[in-house]
């Protein structure tokens, strides 16, 4: 392709806008359209290539100081909890709160849950009360509580951020949220503390937001809560602590909090605060802080002993040139820290592993070798440096095991590769040359762990066990160490738990349970019964440990099947269990004989929960269709070409075989496979190299991808093509890629010169009313075709003069005459081409579906460019367009058609004749068309509604409704004679740009002001000197000519209209679906707001419900009529 670029002030022509297209009227039967995207700056083709953000109390304050003899406790969350004798607290990241039964090892079950959206971050388990807290938790109000909520949409408020949930388990089968505290900003972590029945709770949460200078930065704040016993949380304190908080650490009467001073001129380090938490009723008092040498990096860097502060720090991880630095402070008097004693060590090594036990630390430090570093930190807070170690690899965490005289560490050996490790120490003397007693690896050459970040992932329990050693001792502690990664040996990805057992002079490499996905973590479910859980996000699997050697596996438990799929039939549901992903390292790569399942549940209840009243395996991967009371299943594979030897090891001709399998849910409790066909002659989604005007054969020459497991080598899974279901006949659509030179084209883009003034600037100037400026820009282009034809040069877009007006919001007015300006210009030139699709119809019969028939193809014309397909009854409406030029003018203008396939009869199907339409076919009821079309505008691109009466082979308009200098976005039939319409004012960050909504400059805003135009309702962005984004709701009745709107009211961005059922509109919102009323269509309200985790996959309503597959996170069914915005 040719093509060149050219710069310089302009003194070319002045530019020539063209009008805008001229509406069709009632009556018409003829009609063309933009050849174009809706929003795009008018005339503008081929302009996508252009260039053109509680006070703290004081130690006076009063205190619960009663005496108690019940001890305080201070502990960390986690995402497992145990409770009572069998009961495992799981919080899931798919399926929130699993209370799970183990009394039975070899059928665990859950026996209740929570479904919580957001993502956990960590629970507690207090008595009867599950403390659960999340991230991103997204909630509807009903109007808006003391809160900085956003009203999002049709009255309703929203919340997103970092919530705090409790729910009651006391019965285990159906748990209660009795609380929710929502903490605006990001949750990092937590800590709980105890004493009796009487719980506090310290959440750190950090929130990135602007000053009263308008800069943003990073707020750290520390919240505090108490429990009485009834779960219920009261807020107790809040201390803002500014920075970014990397970590903290707790005992029973001390919070310690890192935080980032990145404003240090000594360069990056942490500042380290000290809050009293001692007081049962969970009030905090603030202390000090100190500013550190370095960074903290974990929470293992900050220590309590007695009255000292100890922390260790690095900066400039991963340089030459760092240092590490250990620091202790006097703590005695919390309101005044000062420093006591400081010490440097590995110089220009990284800080992994450290620990404080008693008057012990211990570090280690790497580069190319592991220092193990050993220090003795006396009562007094004086530091000594005892011994230092050289080891190979290093070590993420230990733990101190037989009374602190050895450590277990948790690392990598990097002699041979990079392999996860376990290393035994002897620390009882700090000047013990040779510390290290064993270590041994995993036998992967590279893998990976939970473990090498998060210590909570790996358990070391002593008294665990007791086997022999090689050597002879007894060895009674016990290591389980999750680890993922790349086997050599076995040419498969793996996903276990490796277990280890040690004595005080041994340690020994045992046994492997394996688990099929990443395990986070691994523990002692029961002791006594030598019963360890290992735990994944998706499966829960129990091992009998008491031979570490030879681990047995006693049971599993599926925690979040992957349900993408839900049909329903009467009254039962399909809903469809897939056991991996085409290109999941751990789904049927490793499973060479991996099978999903269509399983029958009945509709009253719980469709997620319920046990299958029926079930059939259908291979993974497969495309399900519904076709009245049955389903048709369709997978495909590539296979070698008959033509080719079996024997060749990377042949290269390949066939696309598909598989049909027919099924009756006549009787939903006994599905029955009635058919199956097995074909070459189907085309499958999509071929390598399938280059423009190519279309299926039945064999390819081409090199097809291959994918290699298992110790062999298979194409890569290509699903079949996309289907329809017309009557009794399966409609397999192939698109064919064409594409035209049509020419070279010759482009402009012309803006003012620089003033050396702009929004930002105006807005500051002390006299910002004598302030303007000139913005906008025009796009101009010409096309020279191949056949010598030069058409005339069309341009779009506007210059504007810009001022402040009272308020300091800028108004922006149009120059009606661009040659008063002074501009600057730059060209462009390119070979210009037109790309499109086009279909091929490959209709399978399946009226007897023990005998299914592939037809004859319907194929369209090389011409036709696609629009858009879709099935009604046992017709496939098939919408297109094709150029059209208008003499003497340059825009580009389409004339749409449509066609009707009917396959009443599949072995004879009829072909219905082209209609013309203005735009593209949407929806057909009986004779009435509705279609969508594009005219030009005066500076974009519009869309415009149109209903039309099917007379014969003509189409007559009998009503439009076109959006001016709007950019439409989803239009969808309510079934009730209304269009749900959401559109929005292209967006732009000034007037004139490309893609500007045109004259509408009245709304042009300045911060968080808007003029002219009423504000959003909630959600809407807005950026400094650019233009309001939010969209607007219209419902349109299609009674008549003259399409009246009902309604017309702004919504958040975010919203995605999904679907109408009995009423009631379904939008897409942050975290779940938002059911919008339209009882009374001209005051649209919301009505219930639906949380999910994820996007679904599949929606579906019935009779007043709707049912949302959204895999991992399960089924969801939920009563439309339902009201349940939240009171705050």
């Amino acid at each position: 392709m040719a093509s060149a670029w050219a710069c310089g002030t302009s003194d070319s022509a002045p530019p020539t806008l063209r009008p805008a297209q001229e509406t069709p009227t009632s009556g018409q039967t003829s009609f063309f359209s933009a050849d174009a995207v809706n929003g795009e700056a008018s005339n503008s083709y081929g302009a996508a290539d252009t260039a053109a953000g509680a006070e703290a109390p004081t130690a006076e304050a009063t205190r619960d100081d009663e005496a108690s003899d019940t001890p305080r406790t201070v502990e960390e969350g986690d995402i497992y909890r145990l409770a009572g004798e069998h009961t495992l607290l799981n919080l899931n990241a798919y399926r929130g709160l699993q209370v799970i039964d183990l009394s039975d090892p070899q059928h665990p079950a859950v026996v209740g849950s929570v479904r919580v959206t957001g993502y956990p971050v960590e629970m507690y388990a207090a008595g009867d009360y599950v403390f659960m807290l999340l991230n991103n938790w997204n909630g509807y109000y009903a109007y808006s509580p003391e809160l900085e909520l956003a009203d999002d949409a049709f009255g309703a408020y929203h919340y997103e951020g970092g919530l705090v949930l409790v729910a009651d388990i006391r019965d285990p089968s159906a748990p209660v949220v009795i609380d929710r505290v929502r903490i605006p900003g990001t949750l990092s972590t937590s800590r709980l503390t105890r004493s009796g029945d009487r719980v506090g709770l310290y959440v750190v949460a950090s929130r990135y937001e602007a000053n009263a200078n308008s800069n943003y930065e990073t707020h750290t704040l520390v919240k505090s809560f108490s429990s009485d016993g009834t779960g219920v949380l009261t807020e107790r304190s809040e201390i803002d602590l500014g920075g970014y908080v990397s970590t903290i650490q707790a005992t029973p009467e001390r919070l310690l909090v890192a935080r980032q001073d990145w404003s240090s001129s000594n360069g990056a380090r942490s500042e380290v605060a000290i809050i009293d938490i001692s007081s049962v009723d969970g009030t905090m008092i603030e202390g000090d802080s100190v500013v550190v040498e370095g960074l903290v990096a974990n929470k293992y860097n900050m220590d309590v002993y007695g009255d000292v502060l100890r922390v260790v720090s690095a900066n400039s991880w991963g340089s030459n040139g760092n240092t590490n630095h250990i620091e202790t402070f006097d703590a005695h008097d919390i309101a005044q820290l000062t420093r006591i004693d400081y010490k440097t060590f590995g110089q220009g090594e990284n800080l992994y592993a450290t620990l404080f036990d008693g008057e012990k630390a211990f570090f280690v430090t790497y580069r190319r070798v592991d220092p193990f570093h050993a220090f003795q930190i006396g009562d007094d807070g004086m530091i000594v440096e005892k011994s230092q170690f050289i080891v190979s690899g290093w070590n993420d965490f230990f733990r101190a095991v037989h009374d602190g005289g050895r450590l277990v560490g948790i690392g990598r050996n990097d002699e041979n590769g990079s392999k996860l490790a376990v290393s035994l120490y002897d620390v009882t003397d700090l000047e013990n040359p040779s510390p290290l007693l064993a270590r041994q690896e995993i036998d992967l050459s590279w893998g990976w762990s939970e473990a090498n970040w998060d210590d909570r992932a790996f358990s070391v329990v002593e008294g665990a066990t007791s086997v022999a050693a090689p050597t002879g001792e007894t060895e009674t502690g016990l290591v389980l160490l999750p680890f993922s990664g790349w086997s050599e040996n076995d040419r498969r990805y793996v996903a276990a738990v490796q277990i280890f057992t040690f004595s005080d002079t041994t340690l020994t490499r045992r046994g492997v349970m394996e688990h099929g996905t990443e395990v986070r973590r691994s523990f002692l479910a029961d002791a006594d019964a030598a019963t360890t859980a290992n735990l994944s996000d998706v499966e829960l699997g129990l091992f009998d440990t008491s031979n570490p050697d030879a681990p047995v596996s006693l049971g599993r438990l599926e925690l979040a099947p992957n349900y993408d799929a839900f049909l329903v039939f009467g009254d039962y549901g399909l809903r469809r269990r897939s056991t991996g992903y085409y290109y999941g390292w751990w789904g049927n790569m490793g499973e060479a004989n991996a099978v999903d399942s269509l399983q029958v549940v009945p509709l009253g209840g719980d469709v997620d929960q319920a046990a299958a009243i029926a079930s059939f395996d259908i291979p993974t991967g497969a495309v399900v269709y519904k076709m009245g009371d049955r389903v048709a299943v369709v997978s495909g594979e590539f296979i070698p070409d008959a033509s080719t030897s079996t024997s060749t090891p990377a042949p290269r001709t390949w066939a696309y075989q598909t598989t049909i399998e027919v099924w009756s849910l006549a009787v939903p409790g006994t599905p029955a496979q009635l058919g199956r066909l097995t074909t070459t002659e189907l085309p499958p989604s999509y071929l390598p190299y399938y280059g423009y005007g190519r279309v299926y054969e039945d064999g390819i020459d081409a090199e097809i991808p291959t994918i290699c497991y298992d110790s062999a080598c298979r194409p890569y899974p290509v699903p079949p093509a996309t289907a329809m279901a017309a009557g009794d006949a399966l409609v397999f659509v192939e698109p064919v890629m064409e594409r035209q030179l049509m020419g070279t084209r010759h482009t402009r883009s012309i803006w003012p010169v620089s003033e050396s003034r702009g929004v930002n600037d105006c807005r500051a100037d002390a006299n910002g009313e004598t302030c303007s400026y000139l913005t906008g820009g025009i796009y101009c282009s010409t096309l020279h075709r191949v056949d010598g034809t030069v058409e005339p040069e069309v341009c779009s877009g506007a210059f504007y003069r810009c001022a402040p007006d009272e308020s300091r919001a800028m108004t922006c007015e149009e120059i009606e005459d661009p040659s008063s300006v002074q501009t600057n210009e730059s060209q462009y030139t390119y070979e210009e081409y037109r790309y499109w699709s086009r279909d091929i119809f490959h209709p399978v019969d399946i009226s007897d579906a023990s005998d299914l028939i592939v037809r004859d193809a319907i194929e369209m014309a090389q011409n036709e460019e696609v629009a858009n397909v879709f099935a009604k009854e046992a017709d496939l409406y098939v919408a297109w367009k094709q150029p059209y030029r208008i003499p003497g003018d340059g825009r580009p203008f389409a004339r749409y058609f449509f066609r009707t396939l009917g396959f009443a009869n599949p072995a004879q199907p009829t072909v219905g004749p082209a209609v013309n339409v203005p735009g593209t076919l949407i929806a057909v009821s009986g004779q009435t068309l509705v279609t969508r079309d594009y005219l030009f505008g005066h500076s974009i691109v519009e869309s415009s509604l149109n209903k039309l009466e099917l007379r014969g082979n003509l189409a007559y308009l009998q009503g439009v409704k076109r959006f001016e200098d709007r950019w439409v976005q989803d239009v969808l039939l309510d079934g009730e004679g209304h269009v749900l319409v959401t559109h929005q004012a292209p967006w732009s960050w000034y007037p004139g740009y490309y893609g500007y909504r045109g004259g509408a400059v009245d709304d042009v805003v300045v911060g968080s002001g808007v003029v002219g135009s009423d504000a959003p309702i909630g959600g809407a962005s807005t950026s400094s000197g650019g233009t309001e984004n939010y969209l607007t709701l219209s419902v349109v009745d299609l009674a008549g000519p003259v399409f009246a709107e009902l309604s017309s009211l702004p919504i958040a961005s975010w919203a995605t209209l999904r679907g109408t059922e009995s009423g009631r509109a379904l939008f897409s919102a942050p975290g779940g679906i938002l059911v919008v009323s339209l009882d009374d269509p001209a005051a649209p309200e919301a009505q219930g707001y639906f949380p999910i985790q994820g996007w679904p996959s599949s929606l579906v309503t019935d009779r007043g419900s709707l049912y949302l597959a959204a895999g991992r996170y399960g089924l969801y069914r939920f009563d439309l009529s339902a009201s349940n915005l939240l009171a705050p």
